[in-house]
C-alpha cells in the first residue's frame, strides 16, 4: 500500500493525501445568526471566538489563543500569530492569497475578501466563522452551536468499483482523496476550471 513517503501525490503537493489523512471530519452549524460579513470560504471548518481586529503587525502581541484573527491582509510576518487564532477573516484575498493558504495548512477556518470586515467587527465581540456551507464563508455574531463528526476511513466499506470524479473546488481535494476505493481513495480525479478549461484526470493511487 502507498504511504506519504512513497506516495506520487503526497511527493508532488508536499501535503499527505488519503494515505496519511484516516479519519475525514464533517462539520454542521445547527443554528444561523445575524451576518456580519461573508467572503470566500477557505477550508469547510467552523471556528469561534472573541475578535481581534489587527490593523498593523505591531499589536501582533494582542492575540490570545483561540481569538479570531480579522485584519486587512497577511503576509509571512503574520504567521505567528495565525497560529493562535481559532479562525481567520480578512478585507481583501482570494483562494490563493497569503491568509487563505497558511489558513489551509493549519486546519483554520478562514473567510477572506470580506471587504469592510475591519470596519464591521469590533474588538471582544463573540463570533462564529463558518467555512462548512459552501464556497461562501459566513461570519456570524455571538457563539452559535456547531459540531463535528469524524469517520475512520479504515471502517468504510470496500467498494467494488472504480470511483472517479470531477472536483469543482480545489480546497477540497484531499477530503475527497480519502473516499474509500479498496481503501486507497478515488483512483482518479479532475479539476475543473472555470469558464472551460478541463484539466485531466490524475490518478491519486
Amino acid at each position: 500500500m502507498a504511504t506519504p513517503a512513497n506516495c506520487s501525490l503526497c511527493r508532488r503537493v508536499r501535503k499527505p493525501c488519503a494515505h496519511a489523512v484516516q479519519v475525514m471530519e464533517r462539520y454542521t452549524l445547527h443554528s444561523q445568526g445575524k451576518i456580519i460579513a461573508e467572503g470566500r470560504a477557505i477550508g469547510h471548518r467552523i471556528g469561534a471566538g472573541p475578535v481581534k481586529v489587527i490593523h498593523d503587525i505591531s499589536e501582533m502581541n494582542r492575540i490570545e489563543p483561540g481569538d479570531v484573527l480579522v485584519t486587512d491582509m497577511t503576509d509571512p510576518d503574520w504567521e505567528p500569530i495565525m497560529k493562535k487564532a481559532s479562525a481567520i477573516v480578512t478585507n481583501r484575498g482570494g483562494r490563493t492569497c497569503h491568509a487563505a493558504i497558511i489558513a489551509r495548512e493549519l486546519g483554520i477556518p478562514a473567510v477572506v475578501g470580506c471587504g469592510d470586515a475591519t470596519e464591521r467587527m469590533k474588538d471582544g465581540e463573540n463570533v462564529t466563522v463558518s467555512c462548512a456551507e459552501g464556497d461562501t464563508g459566513y461570519v456570524y455574531a455571538e457563539l452559535l452551536e456547531f459540531s463535528v463528526k469524524s469517520s475512520s476511513v479504515e471502517t468504510m466499506p470496500d467498494l467494488p468499483l472504480k470511483v472517479m470524479m470531477n472536483v469543482g473546488n480545489p480546497d477540497r481535494a484531499f477530503d475527497f482523496a480519502c473516499l474509500p476505493k479498496r481503501r486507497r481513495g478515488p483512483c482518479a480525479s479532475g479539476i475543473y476550471h472555470q469558464p472551460y478549461d478541463w484539466r485531466p484526470p490524475t490518478r491519486t493511487a
